[in-house]
């Protein structure tokens, strides 16, 4: 019998107007307006001095189109962002400057973040500490561009000084459409993105295959289903090395029966 793994602590609950239920298994987009207010501090030396200037993560995005960046962002420590010409050092919630790295990183890709869907597929705690991650894989221009990413929820109970915010993300409403088949056509389009996620990619692949049997897209179908289709596209591997394996135990039978006949003369 499998050891059954401890429950997930309840999913964050940031301090808003709206209760958050935590994720679900959908295409995500972010909400620009939210994103690009998230606050952060600029620390600029003025005069052998430290000045803190009140800024933005949207006004940091803008402020480094077509340049090259190269982050430096550890717990405890500033955020540091180097371009040809200057260095930005900054400071803020960690779950800010988290978003700040991720969009930087997708435009230094050639992926617009805010043009991409976002598909959650899991989530994680640490055992001691009140602190979840959730992952996302992500798909822009009919392709997955990021196999896995996560932003943490540092503490559950202390929004303002973490500044977790779920809110950044939503979900498209289709309710309102005046043609019938946009839901389903939508709905189609998510289960073929967590598909090919579950088979065509390594995370997809191992969260199929772990021991704790987390959650899936469609979970009772795909449990067997992606197994399946996993082991019909590596099929041709499995006939090649069950050709080499019948090779070998012919060649092991001759070398015994020579053994056995040298033996008994």
């Amino acid at each position: 019998m499998k050891n059954q793994p401890a429950p997930l602590p309840a999913p964050a609950r940031p301090r808003s107007e709206k209760e958050w239920d935590g994720f679900r298994f959908a295409a995500y987009s972010l909400v620009l307006e939210k994103v690009w207010n998230l606050p952060l501090t600029r620390k600029c030396p003025i005069d052998g001095k430290t000045q803190e200037i009140q800024t933005t993560v949207g006004e940091i995005y803008k402020s480094l189109a077509n340049r090259q960046t190269e982050v430096e962002s550890w717990a405890g420590c500033d955020m540091i962002i180097t371009t040809e010409t200057e260095k930005l050092v900054l400071d803020g919630m960690p779950f800010h400057r988290d978003v700040l790295q991720a969009l930087l990183g997708f435009r230094s890709e050639g992926v617009d973040p805010f043009a991409a869907d976002w598909f959650w597929y899991d989530r994680d705690s640490v055992r001691d500490t009140p602190q979840c991650s959730y992952n996302f894989f992500v798909v822009h221009h009919d392709r997955i561009v990021r196999e896995n990413i996560s932003f943490s929820d540092y503490d559950s109970y202390d929004y303002a000084r973490f500044g977790f915010d779920p809110f950044i993300f939503r979900i498209g409403d289709n309710s309102k459409s005046i043609w019938r088949n946009d839901t389903a056509w939508e709905d189609a389009r998510i289960r073929f993105w967590y598909r090919k996620f579950y088979t065509e990619t390594l995370r997809g692949r191992l969260m199929v295959l772990r021991d704790d049997e987390p959650a899936l897209h469609e979970n009772q179908y795909h449990r067997g289903a992606v197994t399946t289709d996993i082991l019909s596209r590596n099929f041709p591997i499995f006939l090649k090395l069950l050709s080499k394996t019948h090779v070998l135990l012919w060649v092991l039978t001759v070398l015994g029966v020579l053994i056995l006949i040298r033996l008994w003369r």
